[in-house]
C-alpha cells in the first residue's frame, strides 16, 4: 500500500510544498520530454515531409494552432485580468483583426511607389508609434490627461477638415498637408507621453518624468530633419516599379516564424525560472537569471549558422511564401559559417558547464526538476543530428504547445479553484473542466483541421470551402500569422513569474485547497 501511495504521487497534482510545478509525471511528460511523444512515432515513418506521416503532421499542427488561443478566455472572461491592461487588450487585437481582414486585399493589390513620398512613410511610422504608446499607456496605473489629448487631437481634426475641403470633398493628402499631418502626429505622440499620469491605489500622483520621453522627442526631431532633406531632394520615391502589398503579408509571416524561435525558448526559460522560484521559496539560493537564459538560448547561434544552411533546399521547398526573406539570411549565414560555428559550439558547451556549476553550488545536483528540464533542453536539439530535421522541428512545435496548454490548465486550476470575489465568467465555465477544455479543444481542432486541410490532405477530390471568395485554407493562413502575433504579444507581458499573481502559492501549495467540485 505504501508503494502504491508513493507511485501515485508521481501522477496526481501535489497539494503541499514541492519542487515540482504540478507533479513529477506531469512535469516530465508535459514540460521536460513531451517532444518524445511525437518524435519516437515519427522515427518509424519515411522522410518525405509530410507525405509519409500526414496523420501525425495534421495532429501536431492542429495542436499548435489550438494552444495559441488558450490565453484568450483568461483575458476576456475575467474582468479583473482585463482591467490590468485594458489598452493592451483592445488596441493590439483591433490592429491585428484589421490586418487579418485586410489580408486578401493586400495579397492581390499593387501600388505605384511614385505616389508615396518619404513623408508618407514617416506618417505610417508615427502611426505605429501612436499605437504603441496607446498600448503601453493602457496598463493599470497610467492615465493620459484629457487636456493633453485635446491638444493633440485638435490640430488633427482641423487638418482633417482642411484636407477634405482641398481635395474637393474626398479625403486626401495635399503636398503641404503631408507635412501638417506629420507635425500633428508628432504633437499627439508627445502629448500622450507628456500627459501620462501614474496612479497608486486609484489616486493620481506625479506625472511621468519628462526625461523618459526625451528619446522620443529627439527621434521625432531627427526624423523631421532627415525627411526635410529627402523631400527636398527626392520629392517622391525614386522608382516607378509597382509595389505588391503581399510583401507586407510575407514579411509578417517571416516575422512570426522568426519570433517563434525566441518565443519557444522564452517559454522554456520561464519554466526553469518557475522551478528556481519554488526552490527559493524553500530557502535555497537563487540561481542568477542570466545563467538559465544563457543555457536555454545557447543553441540559437548554432541553429542559424549550421541548421539553416544545411537544410536550405528543405526550407525553400516547404516555405515558399517567405523564401525571399529566408534565403538571403541563410546564404549570409553560410558565408560566415566557418568563422561563427566554432564559437557557437563553444557557447553551447560553456553555458552547459556554467549551468551545472551553479546547480552544484546551490543544490549539489539534487534539484531533479531543474536537471530534468535541462536534460530535455539538451537532448531535443541534439536530435537534429539523429533524426530528419523536419521531424525534430515538429517535435519542437508540439512540446511548446503542450507546455503552454498544461501550464495554463495548472494556473487556471489554482486561480479558479478558490472563491474569487468578482466571480468571473471563466470560473463558472471551468466548474465543469472536462466539458470546458474538451469543448474548447474540439472546436479549435475542428476549425483548423477542416479549414486548413480539407481538400488538401484528406478528401483531396473536394474543392474546399470558400468564404467571401477566399479559400478557408487561405483565411487560416492569414489568421495564423496575426493571431500568432497577438499570442506573442500577450505572452510578452502577461505570463511573468515576477508578477505577484503568478508567484502566489509557490511557497505553500501548488493547488489551493477547495472542494473537489469547485476545482477547475
Amino acid at each position: 500500500m505504501t508503494a502504491l501511495t508513493g507511485v501515485s504521487r508521481w501522477f496526481r497534482p501535489a497539494e503541499g510544498p514541492t519542487p515540482w510545478h504540478i507533479s513529477p509525471f506531469i512535469d516530465f511528460s508535459a514540460y521536460h520530454f513531451s517532444w518524445l511523444w511525437v518524435l519516437i512515432p515519427l522515427a518509424f515513418f519515411g522522410v518525405r515531409h509530410p507525405v509519409d506521416y500526414v496523420g501525425m503532421y495534421l495532429f501536431i499542427m492542429t495542436a499548435n494552432f489550438a494552444h495559441r488561443h488558450f490565453t484568450l478566455p483568461y483575458v476576456y472572461m475575467d474582468r479583473e485580468v482585463f482591467a490590468q491592461y485594458p489598452g493592451r487588450f483592445i488596441v493590439a487585437p483591433v490592429l491585428m483583426f484589421a490586418a487579418f481582414f485586410a489580408s486578401p486585399w493586400l495579397w492581390g493589390t499593387a501600388v505605384a511607389l511614385r505616389t508615396v513620398t518619404p513623408v508618407d512613410m514617416a506618417i505610417l511610422g508615427l502611426a505605429f508609434v501612436l499605437a504603441t504608446q496607446a498600448v503601453v499607456l493602457g496598463r493599470r496605473g497610467y492615465k493620459v490627461g484629457a487636456e493633453w489629448l485635446m491638444l493633440g487631437l485638435a490640430p488633427l481634426a482641423t487638418l482633417a477638415i482642411a484636407e477634405w475641403q482641398m481635395s474637393g470633398g474626398v479625403a486626401g493628402v495635399g503636398a503641404h498637408g503631408r507635412w501638417l499631418w506629420l507635425v500633428a502626429a508628432s504633437v499627439l505622440a508627445f502629448a500622450m507621453g507628456a500627459g501620462a499620469r501614474s496612479s497608486r491605489d486609484g489616486q493620481l500622483v506625479a506625472p511621468t518624468p519628462a526625461w523618459r520621453w526625451t528619446p522620443l522627442v529627439l527621434a521625432l526631431a531627427t526624423t523631421l530633419a532627415m525627411l526635410a532633406v529627402a523631400d527636398a531632394t527626392l520629392g517622391v520615391w525614386p522608382t516607378a516599379k509597382p509595389f505588391e502589398l503581399k510583401v507586407l503579408i510575407r514579411n509578417a509571416a517571416f516575422l512570426a516564424v522568426l519570433w517563434n524561435l525566441w518565443h519557444i525558448h522564452m517559454q522554456k526559460f520561464g519554466i526553469m525560472r518557475l522551478y528556481n522560484a519554488k526552490c527559493m521559496a524553500s530557502g535555497a539560493t537563487d540561481v542568477p537569471w542570466w545563467v538559465d537564459r544563457l543555457f536555454v538560448f545557447a543553441w540559437l547561434p548554432f541553429y542559424l549558422v549550421w541548421l539553416g544552411p544545411a537544410n536550405r533546399d528543405l526550407l525553400l521547398e516547404h516555405g515558399p511564401t517567405i523564401a525571399s526573406n529566408t534565403m538571403p539570411l541563410i546564404d549570409g549565414m553560410q558565408a560566415v559559417q566557418p568563422y561563427i560555428l566554432p564559437p557557437a559550439i563553444a557557447l553551447i558547451v560553456g553555458s552547459a558547464g556554467l549551468f551545472l556549476w551553479h546547480e552544484w553550488k546551490n543544490h549539489r545536483l539534487r534539484n531533479v526538476p531543474r536537471l530534468s528540464i535541462a536534460a530535455g533542453l539538451t537532448l531535443l536539439p541534439m536530435s537534429f543530428f539523429v533524426f530528419h530535421p523536419a521531424k525534430v522541428a515538429m517535435a519542437y512545435v508540439f512540446t511548446h504547445a503542450v507546455e503552454y496548454m498544461v501550464f495554463v490548465w495548472a494556473f487556471n486550476r489554482k486561480r479558479y479553484g478558490q472563491n474569487l470575489g468578482h466571480r468571473p465568467l471563466l470560473q463558472r465555465v471551468l466548474s465543469q473542466p472536462a466539458l470546458a477544455y474538451g469543448g474548447f479543444l474540439l472546436l479549435l481542432f475542428a476549425v483548423y483541421f477542416f479549414g486548413a486541410y480539407y481538400g488538401r490532405y484528406y478528401f483531396t477530390e473536394a474543392s474546399g470551402v470558400k468564404l467571401a471568395g477566399v479559400s478557408a485554407r487561405r483565411w487560416i493562413f492569414y489568421w495564423g500569422i496575426f493571431q500568432s502575433m497577438i499570442h506573442f504579444y500577450y505572452d510578452g507581458f502577461l505570463w511573468k513569474m515576477r508578477l505577484p499573481i503568478y508567484r502566489e502559492g509557490i511557497s505553500a501549495e501548488n493547488v489551493v485547497t477547495a472542494p473537489a467540485s469547485a476545482r477547475p
